[in-house]
């Protein structure tokens, strides 16, 4: 009988541990936390590596236990598992697929297509390594994006019983195959994040490791000590209590003090190792008692995984459906929704499923389920097939938010070449806030005769003395720079995610005025729109005025900081300073269309210019970057 004890819970067994639960409780707090009041909980987002470690562990323990007790079957644990994960999951994902039909733009509802296909096959984390990019669609676009994580758990499923099985028919084996493999995943773990971070980030092979750390303590839990470790003293119970307190310090110290920079690498030590000591301390300590076995933790690590599912898709879809109230006040409200939908997705459906007892009714389910899961896949397919059904929207809307930034961006023509063969010399120098200029420069050339040159520096600060893996194209563009000799160099960068940027800019000038750049022009940032796209904004205010607004008010609070530290630097450094937001910019908000052409948004995603904007841009301060080298006519 296959299927006779698939619907049967965990929890109902003689295994059962509470403080597990418990553990899982500290887990989604954390992540919760750090999605909504990230200033609360920093290095919340560590919560997802407890929850491997523990999954480690329940997976573990439940195959070694049906490998001595000769009931695994693969069936069966396949099966089971779609039982754990998919009833819940599916309550989810059609829920994000009803407020996407409604909230969500063409192209954010493409997108949503593309991730309720990766979900229905738990695939999630290969949708999003494959997506990832300096241009890819901000988080708070993507409903569905904290999916990654249980793609990797699943995929750890797929192979892990036949590791499982090998343990116990041959242990020995086993265990030089299990610590190869935790090695190589921690290694890789630690010397790829630094060169490939999103890899390290969202694939199994780097994720290994936390998984098999949970497996450990099952696998001691199941076997005992070896044989070489019979013979050793039974620890006495203040080492399990000294290992419990130390767990739980590891933990909450990632909690404080880890940050995203080159996460995982070995900062993922401080909450792996911190669940790995927590479970392996046992049940039967003061900590895992009081502190992690009491009733309410354990309620909240039964939902613990409804509450996941549910979260993010409620933070997304209120930040964008209440754009312009306190981010604070809706991430709150988010919260206690998820809860309060988490318990009723495990009250009425997770346990609902359980209680199918016999190995009929829980073949039936698991077919259903599997046959939900396919038909989601083909309806996110259909989505993206139709390239988001922007037929959902008036024609006005679907005109003005349907240009994506790379609809405007055309590769500059080699110098000497074309419009690019005579007069001054340009160069744009820092990451993309200096290339989304060049549509407006190249738009310009059309009536006057100049030369550009673009300098990228992808992610690294527009400083000579960067340090790294900056340090090489840092040297190699100042270099360029000497060869080139321009006439003006424009300075700009998304100045708002660069800690020390005056430093940065100081070195710039510093170093441009050595090579004899006669003109350098200092661009501030762009109005920033941190909790929505100025056209998900648009959008909603057309659908509560029937009006097209040409200003928003919701823009980043800190652009005014960041505004007026970036000018002075300009002033005390004697260059000259150009500013998007003293143009777009006033008490009734900030410029977000020039018209209602279809190519009239000024900003194309929450930062960047499409080549409109590009070109307003351009137009309005070309005296202040060309001063005497250009006949212009147009004066602001």
């Amino acid at each position: 009988m296959l299927f006779k004890d698939l619907a049967l819970r965990t929890r109902t067994t003689n295994n059962y541990r509470p403080d597990i639960d418990g553990l899982r409780a500290v887990a989604i707090l954390a992540v919760l936390f750090f999605h909504a009041l990230p200033s609360v909980m920093p290095g919340g987002f560590i919560g997802v590596d407890i929850f491997f470690v523990i999954s480690g562990c329940v997976i573990t323990r439940l195959l070694l236990s049906a490998h001595t007790a000769h009931t695994f079957r693969f069936s069966v644990f396949y099966g089971r598992r779609i039982l754990r994960l998919a009833p819940a999951l599916l309550v989810v994902l059609l829920t994000t697929l009803v407020l996407g039909t409604i909230q969500l733009l063409p192209d954010e509802y493409s997108e949503l297509g593309k991730h309720l296909a990766a979900a229905s096959v738990f695939s999630s984390n290969l949708l999003v390594y494959s997506q990832v990019g300096y241009f890819d669609a901000p988080a708070l676009t993507k409903p569905l994006l904290h999916l990654w994580s249980l793609g990797v758990e699943w995929q750890f499923y797929l192979f892990f019983p036949v590791l499982a099985l090998l343990l116990d028919r041959r242990k020995k084996l086993g265990l030089a195959i299990f610590g190869a493999l935790f090695a190589i995943s921690l290694a890789l773990n630690v010397a790829e994040v630094k060169y490939h971070p999103s890899f390290v980030f969202y694939l199994p092979p780097t994720r290994l490791w936390e998984f098999l750390l949970g497996a450990i303590v099952a696998y001691y839990e199941i076997y005992g000590r070896p044989q070489w470790a019979q013979k050793l003293p039974t620890p006495p119970q203040w080492c399990r209590e000294v290992m419990a307190w130390i767990g739980l310090l590891l933990i909450t110290i990632g909690i404080v003090h880890v940050r995203e920079y080159r996460f995982p690498g070995w900062q993922a030590l401080y909450p792996a190792l911190g669940a790995f000591l927590t479970i392996a301390a046992g049940q039967n300590t003061w900590a895992t008692r009081r502190i992690l076995a009491n009733r309410v933790m354990v309620t909240l690590g039964l939902i613990s995984y409804p509450l996941y599912l549910w979260h993010w898709p409620l933070l997304v879809y209120g930040r964008m459906m209440f754009a312009g109230h306190s981010p604070q006040l809706i991430a709150c409200m988010a919260m206690v929704l998820s809860i309060a939908l988490a318990w009723l997705t495990y009250r009425y459906v997770e346990c609902a499923i359980y209680k199918r007892r016999t190995e009929r009714a829980s073949l039936r389910a698991i077919l259903i389920l599997c046959g939900c899961l396919i038909a989601i896949g083909l309806l996110g397919g259909t989505i993206v097939y139709l390239k988001g059904v922007p037929s959902r929207f008036p024609e006005v809307i679907r005109l003005l938010v349907a240009r994506k930034y790379a609809d405007d961006f055309q590769p500059v023509t080699p110098l000497g070449t074309g419009n690019n063969a005579t007069g001054p010399l340009i160069v744009t120098l820092g990451d993309s806030h200096a290339d989304h200029l060049l549509p407006g420069l190249q738009r310009m050339q059309l009536t006057q005769h100049f030369r550009i040159q673009e300098m990228r520096w992808e992610d690294c600060p527009p400083s000579p003395k960067s340090i790294n893996e900056c340090k090489i194209p840092n040297a190699v563009n100042i270099e360029k720079l000497h060869q080139l000799k321009p006439d003006v160099v424009l300075l700009s960068a998304f100045w708002f995610q660069y800690e020390h940027r005056t430093d940065h800019i100081r070195d710039t000038v510093k170093a441009l005025r050595q090579i004899g750049v006669p003109r350098i022009v200092l661009v501030g940032d762009n109005p920033f729109w941190s909790e929505a796209l100025p056209k998900v904004q648009l959008y909603n205010a057309f659908k509560e005025t029937h009006v097209i607004p040409e200003r928003l008010l919701t823009e980043n609070p800190q652009d005014p900081v960041i505004e007026q530290e970036v000018s002075a630097e300009a002033r005390e450094l004697g260059v000259i300073y150009i500013s998007a937001r003293a143009l777009l910019c006033n008490k009734q908000g900030c410029l977000i269309r020039l018209n209602n052409a279809s190519n009239a948004m000024i900003q194309v995603d929450n930062s960047h210019f499409t080549e409109a904007g590009s070109s307003f841009f351009i137009q309005h301060y070309a005296p202040e970057i060309f001063g005497n080298l250009l006949p212009l006519n147009n004066a602001h």
